[in-house]
């Protein structure tokens, strides 16, 4: 209860120093936040919307999958998004998107792959290995049988069944697959975009990744592939003995422990086998590269020789609006609304801090100190009132 009542304190205190960084007296009442988007993010946002709203801090978050948390966000229908896709890789052009942003990282994260599995005898699997070729040709269909050759020269000992893999993919697009596809990208090159354009998808880019098909489970004309809308509804089905025995999927990491469902030990380019737990998350992104706007180029971290990077790693990002900063052509004006600025500067200001402290309990990684410096200085943006060099 004590330590309740002195985060409750810490909250109320960034609440005053965000309304006197905007240069309103404590006593204004901040507006309300609406927010949409990522639900790789969701399991974060929900635990810092609960503890802000308690401290006073009016957050409120719906995880609608990143491009229309986007979408939305770029109507003005949103006061922030979270997403793990930039506007080009939904096909937006920055310029286009008048109301102004900026992508502030708001925590690390991994891209786990689920499974539910039984070896031939009836066993149940939990320490399946996988390189990256074979994971990445499973989700193209190339590998279609837990039987194949690739899988079964990973995992000595274990006898899999000749069964169909029952693949598990998010519908439509969403932040969750533009990041699993960038791995896959990268990782098979010319070999997807065939496979990419074979398929009826349209012209494939290599970076950013845009998956338009509108029905992943017609790729391929795979009757065992089933599309969700979410991932806790993937994470649910997978865990499912019934319906998700011998089903693979990929979600982010924190569904895996929720649902209690394994996840795949993942061959890094050091030759390791990896999980997704924190400590490899953050080994991974220490190979990230981030471009002048805070978004993130993970190629390095796809090849990273660190023996416990796990190498489907990311950031996510909250997206919103910035005042005029000649460092940032995407800023175009803070809110309209003094309240919602006072709110979303209180509320990045608990994020960057203590929104950070028990991020690997709920799978995934705190921000380096590096990335909690820029979130301070997204406040500053923001606000208009810099908090340092750019």
């Amino acid at each position: 209860m004590r330590a309740r009542s002195v985060l409750a304190l810490l909250l109320t205190g960034l609440i005053t120093l965000a309304m006197a960084a905007v240069g309103q007296p404590a006593s204004a009442a901040p507006t309300s936040a609406l927010g949409s988007g990522s639900s790789y993010v969701n399991l974060a946002m929900n635990q810092w919307k609960s503890q802000a709203n308690a401290a006073g801090i009016q957050v409120q978050y719906t995880p609608t999958g990143s491009p229309a948390g986007m979408t939305l966000y770029k109507n003005g229908g949103s006061a922030f998004a979270g997403t793990e896709a930039e506007f080009p890789s939904l096909q937006v052009a920055d310029a286009d998107v008048t109301r102004g942003f900026q992508y502030v990282p708001d925590v690390a994260g991994a891209t786990a792959i689920m499974y539910n599995l039984r070896e031939k005898s009836g066993q149940k699997v939990d320490y399946l290995h996988l390189d990256a070729v074979t994971v990445a040709r499973i989700f193209i269909g190339t590998i279609t049988k837990w039987s194949d050759p690739a899988i079964s020269a990973t995992n000595k000992g274990i006898v899999f069944p000749d069964v169909p893999i029952k693949v598990v993919l998010r519908s439509g697009r969403s932040g969750t697959t533009a990041l699993f596809f960038d791995f896959i990208a990268s990782t098979l090159g010319q070999e997807y975009v065939t496979w990419f354009e074979g398929n009826g998808c349209g012209s494939a880019r290599i970076r950013p990744v845009i998956i338009e098909c509108s029905n992943p489970s017609s790729v391929n004309n795979r009757p065992t592939t089933v599309a969700f809308g979410d991932s806790q509804q993937i994470a649910q089905f997978v865990a499912n003995d019934n319906n998700g025995q011998f089903s693979i999927a990929f979600d982010e990491f924190g569904y895996a422990k929720t649902e209690k469902v394994p996840t795949a030990w993942v061959r890094n380019a050091a030759g390791g086998y990896v999980l997704p737990y924190a400590e490899n998350i953050s080994a991974a992104l220490e190979s990230a590269a981030l471009r002048p706007d805070l978004t993130q180029e993970l190629s390095g971290v796809y090849a990273s020789k660190n023996p416990k990077t796990y190498p489907i790693s990311a950031y996510s990002y909250i997206t919103l609006p910035c005042g005029q900063s000649p460092d940032r052509p995407t800023c175009r004006g803070a809110y309209p609304d003094p309240g919602q600025t006072q709110t979303m500067a209180a509320f990045l200001s608990y994020v960057s801090c203590a929104g950070q402290t028990s991020m690997a309990t709920l799978g995934y990684s705190p921000l380096p100190p590096n990335l909690s410096q820029e979130m301070a200085k997204a406040v500053g943006r923001l606000t208009d009132h810099p908090t340092g060099r750019e």
